[in-house]
């Protein structure tokens, strides 16, 4: 007769028949194969394998994106769905709450200034550029003026924005305060691109008393106040400003200004 393989209920009357004495005895049992036991024999178990019936069978996800894109006032969704079997997976995209620029007023260095863009959403995540958002500047943002960057975003969100910054004019200094009797005579350090010089002079630290003395010629860095207090404390400081047209209207853009200087008449 022929061995009977293990754990094979449809074969466990037939395979007692070696498990008896007699039987072992006629059909001599090969000595390096275990006995046949009745746990051996007990009905399998349900199969750990995936089911093949129709509509169970197991497969690999084969999954395909769809995006509805978050706004600056509407929150968006990322979902998965499964081509296979339809599962479908959902994610929130937080709208975005928050577009600035990381410096609205660079200061003329004759280089390119592009200031960085920072884009957040509800969630407190910082958007990435060329994956969430492209940025494009207007102009050459080189030269003293007023510019812009519009913002485009992309892939998990939509929309445009514009942002807007200033290049001034590099800080003058005061050289030197020349004091007399009832004047001063004071020098400013040249700034580039300057088109002329705002002096304040104040007998407070504050200068909330201030007065303001111009000079309008770039080219000249000297200025006389006049009308002054003899053997009086003064505060001088001064700026530089650029004029520049936008929308055919003139304005000024002026840079920081210096630290004071302390001057007494005579």
């Amino acid at each position: 007769m022929r061995r009977v393989p293990p754990n094979y209920p449809a074969y466990a009357t037939s395979a007692l028949r070696w498990y008896l004495p007699q039987y072992r005895q006629r059909k001599r049992w090969p000595v390096n194969q275990p006995f046949l036991t009745m746990s051996r024999l007990a009905p399998s178990q349900p199969s750990s394998e995936p089911s093949t019936e129709p509509g169970t069978e197991p497969h690999e996800h084969k999954y395909t994106t769809v995006i509805k894109q978050a706004t600056r006032t509407t929150d968006g969704t990322l979902t998965r769905v499964c081509g296979v079997c339809g599962e479908e997976i959902t994610a929130p995209i937080a709208h975005i709450v928050s577009i600035t620029l990381s410096n609205k007023n660079c200061i003329y260095s004759g280089n390119v200034k592009h200031p960085k863009v920072i884009a957040t959403d509800a969630d407190g995540n910082t958007l990435k550029k060329n994956v969430d958002f492209e940025v494009v500047y207007n102009g050459a943002c080189q030269k003293v003026g007023k510019y812009s960057a519009t913002i485009t975003f992309i892939g998990k969100y939509k929309g445009t924005a514009t942002r807007y910054f200033n290049i001034i004019p590099k800080a003058s200094a005061i050289r030197t305060a020349k004091e007399y009797t009832t004047k001063l005579v004071v020098t400013v350090k040249n700034s580039t691109q300057a088109s002329g010089y705002q002096i304040k002079i104040a007998e407070k630290k504050t200068f909330s008393d201030g007065v303001n003395k111009f000079i309008k010629d770039p080219s000249v860095l000297k200025k006389t106040i006049y009308g002054l207090d003899s053997g009086t404390i003064y505060y001088v400081k001064v700026r530089a400003y650029s004029k520049i047209t936008v929308n055919g209207k003139s304005q000024k853009l002026y840079s920081a200004w210096s630290d004071a200087v302390e001057c007494t008449t005579k």
